[in-house]
């Protein structure tokens, strides 16, 4: 709260105080009994960040003991396909990567680069882009 108070782009904004404070304990589903889950609740919840659990710290939380997630086999696929996409532009050459990206018309002949950004030459067209 002290972070909230003295944070110039919160002046003025007032957060409104609970008539009553409920536990966590009251509010879950009373189908809920796994013994871990209130306690990793908790770590997730944690107002106080230096209390508060990280991700990586509440991935091996117990609450995930046992836990075995299966990924279907269509998605597995594709996540292998953009797998080995990302490595292999991440593996090649710098000057390939540069013609991934877009490009500038040339400003060639023209006496003002503004002037050609905005007004592209007669003999050029740009479909792609939309009309300003």
């Amino acid at each position: 709260m002290n972070i909230f108070k003295t944070n110039e782009f919160f002046f003025g904004v007032t957060l409104p105080q609970p008539e009553t404070m409920e536990p966590l304990e009251t509010k879950l589903p009373r189908h809920i009994n796994h013994p871990h889950v209130l306690d990793f609740l908790k770590k997730c919840l944690d107002k106080d960040p230096a209390k508060r659990w990280s991700c990586e710290q509440l991935l091996r939380h117990p609450y995930f003991d046992n836990f075995h997630f299966k990924m279907p086999e269509s998605e597995l696929d594709e996540f292998e396909k953009l797998r080995r996409l990302r490595d292999r532009s991440r593996n090649s050459s710098y000057s390939n990567n540069s013609m991934l990206l877009p490009q500038l018309p040339s400003n060639a002949g023209s006496p003002d680069f503004r002037t050609s950004l905005i007004q592209p030459r007669a003999n050029q067209t740009f479909d792609h882009l939309p009309t300003i």
